[in-house]
Protein backbone atom coordinates (compact mmCIF):
# COMPACT_ATOMS: atom_id res chain seq x y z
CA UNK A 1 0.00 0.00 0.00
CA UNK A 2 1.15 3.42 -1.04
CA UNK A 3 2.14 5.32 2.55
CA UNK A 4 0.08 8.35 3.61
CA UNK A 5 0.50 11.24 5.99
CA UNK A 6 -1.10 12.84 8.89
CA UNK A 7 -0.04 15.96 10.06
CA UNK A 8 -1.36 16.73 13.56
CA UNK A 9 -1.63 20.36 13.59
CA UNK A 10 -1.07 21.85 17.22
CA UNK A 11 0.92 24.72 16.79
CA UNK A 12 -1.55 27.43 18.59
CA UNK A 13 -1.52 29.08 21.58
CA UNK A 14 -5.28 28.39 22.67
CA UNK A 15 -5.28 32.13 24.17
CA UNK A 16 -8.70 32.03 24.77
CA UNK A 17 -8.30 29.27 27.05
CA UNK A 18 -4.87 30.66 28.72
CA UNK A 19 -3.21 27.30 28.77
CA UNK A 20 -1.98 24.73 26.10
CA UNK A 21 -5.11 22.89 24.97
CA UNK A 22 -3.09 20.52 23.48
CA UNK A 23 -1.61 19.41 26.86
CA UNK A 24 -5.14 19.17 28.73
CA UNK A 25 -6.60 15.33 29.87
CA UNK A 26 -8.47 12.90 28.61
CA UNK A 27 -8.91 9.71 29.52
CA UNK A 28 -5.52 9.65 31.40
CA UNK A 29 -3.37 11.51 28.64
CA UNK A 30 -2.90 14.55 26.77
CA UNK A 31 -5.68 14.57 24.30
CA UNK A 32 -2.08 15.37 21.63
CA UNK A 33 -1.25 12.17 22.92
CA UNK A 34 -4.53 10.91 22.53
CA UNK A 35 -4.55 11.55 18.84
CA UNK A 36 -0.87 11.09 17.88
CA UNK A 37 -1.84 7.48 19.53
CA UNK A 38 -4.94 7.15 17.11
CA UNK A 39 -2.86 8.49 14.39
CA UNK A 40 0.10 6.06 15.15
CA UNK A 41 -1.97 2.72 14.47
CA UNK A 42 -2.98 4.08 11.28
CA UNK A 43 -1.56 1.56 8.87
CA UNK A 44 0.67 2.56 5.87
CA UNK A 45 0.83 6.01 7.50
CA UNK A 46 3.45 8.52 9.11
CA UNK A 47 2.90 11.00 11.38
CA UNK A 48 4.02 14.37 11.84
CA UNK A 49 2.97 16.63 14.05
CA UNK A 50 3.61 20.52 14.07
CA UNK A 51 4.36 22.45 17.35
CA UNK A 52 4.36 25.96 17.58
CA UNK A 53 3.46 28.33 21.07
CA UNK A 54 4.06 25.48 24.05
CA UNK A 55 7.31 24.02 21.87
CA UNK A 56 9.06 22.73 24.74
CA UNK A 57 6.29 21.55 26.74
CA UNK A 58 4.78 19.34 23.31
CA UNK A 59 8.01 17.73 22.26
CA UNK A 60 8.60 16.74 25.96
CA UNK A 61 5.14 15.55 26.26
CA UNK A 62 5.58 13.45 22.78
CA UNK A 63 9.06 12.25 23.54
CA UNK A 64 7.67 9.12 24.64
CA UNK A 65 5.76 8.41 21.43
CA UNK A 66 8.71 8.53 18.88
CA UNK A 67 6.64 10.44 16.34
CA UNK A 68 8.12 13.03 14.54
CA UNK A 69 8.11 16.84 15.34
CA UNK A 70 8.62 20.36 13.71
CA UNK A 71 8.23 23.75 14.61
CA UNK A 72 6.33 26.39 12.60
CA UNK A 73 8.04 29.86 13.94
CA UNK A 74 5.02 31.62 12.56
CA UNK A 75 2.41 29.99 14.01
CA UNK A 76 1.04 32.99 15.38
CA UNK A 77 0.08 33.94 11.82
CA UNK A 78 -2.51 31.53 10.98
CA UNK A 79 -3.28 27.50 10.37
CA UNK A 80 -2.30 27.75 7.11
CA UNK A 81 1.59 28.40 7.96
CA UNK A 82 1.31 25.42 10.04
CA UNK A 83 -0.12 23.41 7.08
CA UNK A 84 2.67 24.38 5.06
CA UNK A 85 5.01 23.57 7.67
CA UNK A 86 3.57 19.98 8.02
CA UNK A 87 3.42 19.50 4.52
CA UNK A 88 7.22 20.80 3.83
CA UNK A 89 8.27 18.48 6.39
CA UNK A 90 6.01 15.68 5.52
CA UNK A 91 7.79 16.08 2.12
CA UNK A 92 11.46 16.03 3.33
CA UNK A 93 10.64 13.04 5.64
CA UNK A 94 8.42 10.77 3.31
CA UNK A 95 7.09 10.56 -0.29
CA UNK A 96 3.52 10.14 0.39
CA UNK A 97 0.13 9.68 -1.71
CA UNK A 98 -1.74 11.90 0.09
CA UNK A 99 -2.05 13.57 3.79
CA UNK A 100 -4.69 14.14 6.56
CA UNK A 101 -4.84 17.04 8.24
CA UNK A 102 -5.88 16.64 12.06
CA UNK A 103 -6.03 18.88 14.98
CA UNK A 104 -5.79 17.84 18.51
CA UNK A 105 -8.54 18.97 20.10
CA UNK A 106 -11.15 16.37 18.82
CA UNK A 107 -10.75 13.46 20.99
CA UNK A 108 -13.69 11.47 19.42
CA UNK A 109 -11.27 11.20 16.69
CA UNK A 110 -10.00 7.62 15.63
CA UNK A 111 -7.73 5.23 14.62
CA UNK A 112 -11.05 3.93 12.08
CA UNK A 113 -11.94 7.03 11.64
CA UNK A 114 -8.74 8.04 10.22
CA UNK A 115 -8.45 4.37 7.98
CA UNK A 116 -11.87 5.53 6.74
CA UNK A 117 -10.07 8.60 5.03
CA UNK A 118 -7.46 6.43 3.30
CA UNK A 119 -10.07 3.72 2.37
CA UNK A 120 -12.65 6.59 0.75
CA UNK A 121 -9.69 7.95 -0.78
CA UNK A 122 -8.39 4.55 -2.77
CA UNK A 123 -12.03 3.68 -3.68
CA UNK A 124 -13.59 7.11 -4.82
CA UNK A 125 -10.02 8.22 -6.38
CA UNK A 126 -11.51 12.20 -4.89
CA UNK A 127 -8.66 14.10 -3.93
CA UNK A 128 -10.22 15.82 -0.96
CA UNK A 129 -12.25 13.58 1.42
CA UNK A 130 -13.23 15.48 4.18
CA UNK A 131 -15.44 14.32 7.74
CA UNK A 132 -18.80 15.61 8.23
CA UNK A 133 -20.59 15.76 11.64
CA UNK A 134 -24.16 17.13 11.85
CA UNK A 135 -24.24 18.06 8.18
CA UNK A 136 -20.91 20.29 8.28
CA UNK A 137 -17.41 18.91 6.81
CA UNK A 138 -13.86 20.00 8.82
CA UNK A 139 -10.94 17.81 10.13
CA UNK A 140 -9.82 15.17 10.01
CA UNK A 141 -9.11 15.69 6.14
CA UNK A 142 -7.56 14.02 3.63
CA UNK A 143 -5.49 16.18 0.57
CA UNK A 144 -3.82 14.12 -2.07
CA UNK A 145 -0.39 15.30 -3.43
CA UNK A 146 -1.33 16.96 -6.63
CA UNK A 147 -2.91 19.51 -3.70
CA UNK A 148 0.79 19.91 -2.45
CA UNK A 149 2.02 21.74 -5.83
CA UNK A 150 3.19 25.28 -6.18
CA UNK A 151 -0.34 27.71 -5.97
CA UNK A 152 -2.26 24.73 -4.73
CA UNK A 153 -1.40 25.26 -0.97
CA UNK A 154 1.07 27.95 -1.68
CA UNK A 155 4.02 25.31 -1.46
CA UNK A 156 7.11 27.51 -1.18
CA UNK A 157 9.45 26.41 -4.26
Amino acid sequence: MVPYGIIILAAGGSSRLGKAKQLLPYRHISLLRNIVGEALSVLSAFTVVVTGAEKKAIEEELEVTGVATCYNAAWQSGISSSIQTGLLEMKKLHQVKACILAVCDQPFVTAAILNNLVQKHITTGKGIIASSYAGVSGTPTLFSEKYFEPGCLKWPQ
